[in-house]
């Protein structure tokens, strides 16, 4: 039992240490390229750990990304310090049948979200982890209507 608290508690601080060091890695990109070459913040586009990368960013440095596309997302962190999403657009999706990432645990990212102040669109399809289609063509939709007029 001893054994398996150990290795419990290694993969939470891994995973964590792995959020914290992808949202550097990220927020570094991001804060480069508006001054660099004159353009906007980023939407995020992220699948699994990669979404959790990018809401990770969201809730570390919530200037650098102007939103996020989030598939098959879950909370990156236990505790986050509140911050100010200032109405940053995120699309939250999610499959029913996860066996990984749980709906309920994308429903509580998404709450988090909108209780910081982000616009988040949440949905779930009849899927497992994997991408479909459906999520491919919600995402195309939704990244189209963030597109500046």
């Amino acid at each position: 039992m001893a054994c398996r608290a150990f290795f419990e508690g290694w993969r939470k601080e891994f995973l964590t240490k792995t959020m914290c060091a992808g949202a550097r890695m990220s927020s570094r990109i991001s804060l480069q390229m508006p001054a660099r070459y004159g353009i906007a913040s980023p939407i995020a586009l992220g699948y699994s750990n990669g979404a959790n990368i990018a809401a990770a960013v969201l809730l570390l440095r919530p200037r650098e990304l102007a939103g996020a596309i989030l598939l098959r997302a879950t909370p990156p962190f236990a505790h986050p310090n509140p911050v100010k999403l200032d109405g940053a657009p995120v699309l939250i999706v999610s499959g029913a049948r996860d066996p990984i990432i749980q709906p309920e645990s994308a429903a509580k990212l998404a709450s988090l979200l909108e209780r910081y102040g982000a616009a988040v669109e949440h949905r779930v399809f009849p899927v497992g982890h994997e991408l479909s289609q459906a999520d491919v063509t919600l995402a195309q939709s939704w990244w189209n209507k963030q597109a500046p007029a």
